[in-house]
């Protein structure tokens, strides 16, 4: 053979339309011809890879493991040569694997016509089927809809597991003080169960925060070496086994709350973009979730913010009235307010002075309460008369500010006054005790 019959072989190798990969003992790919590079993305210049790693580019994995079972067959018995070989979840592919010296060479074909293109079709459509329902449960859930977040967190996860096939998936939440990252729950789908792991420090592990903040998915197909991830690589990747994460961001108001995590065990993946889509919409939802949650959490605190400063107005000893500032009609009344005008806060609400007391009195209030309501300071009135329906007249001491709002425009005014009536003069028809005339005089003397 002259020497140039290597060249011309190679030539002829490298423009094969099957894919050929020349393995060695230790199951790495020596030698890739241009079609199986294109099929597995391998780069002509210099690829390291196992025949695993690979395969798992293009085949499930349990089709890449059965083929390297079968080389790693063939370098361990005294078989040679294997014809049946079909790799197809994915893309249909045949093929045969021979042993040549130390070496294993694998030849793939595409199986051509209708067979093919119809199990790619139904599979396609499988998929399809799958995804839709996995949008069709984000959409019909009643916890991400209400905003239970606890809830929605372990369905979601597990949700995605499923679907994705991926070995775990966890939920994130973004805490500060100091700034980390803290497990809501993480669904292992191997074992079935939710569990909660340790928090992650942005210190840590910057160049991961920095990537989250970006607002991307970290796309890690090989998360070990990946600028992103690898930082988790000691602590956290090969001690679990994690070779390829999808890491989808979670905002809520523009700003960086959480992230949801899928996390690949075994030989690296890459994920599909229906795959990093689903993961994308459901970081969505849970998005809208947070939202509702925090909405719902600042209802209740504002809820019971009123309940308790309710209970401290109906409690004081003071009357406590609002009227709104362009009617001077009665907002609000509290219980020592009833008590001293001898009137139901329901009689009282919505209608003003002029409903219940005499002309000259209603006016002097209308003209008092004008008067606060154009001041930007409290008035005090330190006797104010006020004729009640059961205890006749009283004098108050009241003291009257206008609330404002953000626009310094007057919207309310509230009243506060005390009854000073036994302070000022006694009680009406109370004087010294009369003595009965068979009761002796007092003893005035000094002695």
């Amino acid at each position: 053979m002259s020497v140039r019959s290597p060249l011309i072989f190679e030539d002829i190798v490298e423009g094969l339309p099957d894919a050929i990969f020349v393995v060695d003992p230790t199951l790495y790919v020596v030698y890739a011809n241009a079609t199986a590079r294109g099929l597995c993305g391998l780069d002509p210049e210099g690829f390291d890879l196992g025949l695993e790693a690979a395969f798992c580019r293009v085949f499930t994995p349990k089709e890449s493991e059965a083929a390297v079972a079968l080389v790693a067959s063939l370098f361990a018995l005294p078989v040679s040569r294997h014809e049946g070989l079909t790799l197809g979840t994915k893309r249909q592919f045949r093929g045969r694997v021979r042993r040549t010296g130390a070496v294993v060479i694998i030849e793939l074909s595409a199986v051509a016509g209708e067979e093919a293109l119809e199990a790619t079709r139904r599979e396609a459509h499988t998929r399809r089927l799958r995804y839709n329902a996995a949008v069709a449960r984000l959409v019909r859930s009643g916890a991400l809809r209400e905003g239970r977040l606890a809830d929605a967190a372990v369905e979601v996860t597990r949700m995605l597991a499923d679907t994705v096939e991926c070995a775990r998936v966890g939920l994130w939440w973004l805490a500060t003080d100091p700034v980390r990252l803290e497990c809501a729950t993480n669904y292992d789908r191997g074992h079935e169960r939710h569990s909660v792991a340790a928090p992650l420090l942005a210190d840590e592990y910057p160049r991961y925060f920095q990537a989250l903040r970006s607002g991307d998915a970290v796309v890690a197909e090989f998360a070990q070496s990946d600028p992103r991830t690898r930082e988790f690589t000691d602590t956290y990747l090969v001690p679990i086994g994690i070779s390829s994460m999808l890491d989808v961001p979670v905002f809520a108001g523009g700003q960086l709350v959480g992230v949801l995590c899928l996390e690949h065990v075994g030989p690296p993946r890459a994920f599909t973009l229906d795959e990093q889509q689903l993961a994308s919409l459901a970081a969505s939802f849970l998005s809208l979730t947070r939202e509702t949650a925090d909405r719902l959490a600042a209802q209740r605190q504002l809820e019971e913010s009123r309940v308790f400063l309710d209970s401290i107005v109906e409690n004081l000893p003071l009357m406590v009235f609002v009227k709104d500032a362009a009617q001077l009609r009665f907002l609000r009344f509290n219980r020592a307010g009833e008590q001293l005008l001898g009137l139901d806060r329901t009689q009282l609400l919505g209608k003003s002075d002029r409903d219940f007391f005499p002309p000259d009195q209603a006016e002097f209030f209308v003209r008092r309460d004008r008067e606060v309501l154009a001041s930007t300071e409290p008035i005090d009135i330190p006797e104010e008369p006020i004729l009640t329906a059961h205890n006749g007249q009283r004098l108050l001491h009241t003291r009257k500010i206008a609330i404002r709002d953000e626009e310094g425009t007057a919207r309310y005014l509230l009243g506060i006054s005390e009854d000073i009536t036994d302070r000022v003069r006694p009680p009406i028809g109370r004087g010294p005790t009369p003595r009965r005339r068979d009761e002796p005089a007092p003893d005035r003397s000094d002695g």
